[in-house]
């Protein structure tokens, strides 16, 4: 079954929500109190790469859908380690980096659709 040139809705949703992911770390930042600068350094190497994943997604890159699904399960892992640690220290940021994991989560799911993985497939085979 062929599937369509125009990005599936799967795909367009997913980077809707990796950006709502963003923003939501941002503000989950804000709550955290902490200001130093490996804080900030810290937000913009995370930033840096999710904006380099999203743009490439948008692009079709194969490695960059592989590189979030890991990402996105190697935070799951380390969130649920360290839920508990990090809820007593500073519960709303917490709260707000949980859903911004479960916003990736989804995310990431919509990026392995059938719909998905067929726009992924014919883009990687139309560059080659």
């Amino acid at each position: 079954m062929p599937f369509p040139a125009q990005r599936p809705a799967d795909v367009t949703n997913a980077l809707r929500l990796l950006a709502a992911s963003m923003v939501l770390d941002i503000v989950a930042f804000a709550f955290s109190g902490t200001y130093d600068w490996a804080e900030f350094l810290g937000l913009g190497i995370g930033l840096g790469l999710a904006l380099l994943l999203l743009v490439q997604l948008g692009k079709a890159r194969n490695w960059a859908r592989m590189a979030l699904a890991v990402l996105v399960g190697l935070g799951v892992v380390a969130g649920l380690v360290w839920f508990g640690e990090s809820y007593r220290e500073d519960p709303g940021e917490t709260v707000l980096s949980t859903i911004s994991t479960v916003i990736l989560l989804v995310a990431t799911v919509l990026l392995f659709t059938e719909s998905s993985n067929g726009w992924f497939a014919q883009k990687r085979e139309s560059t080659y």
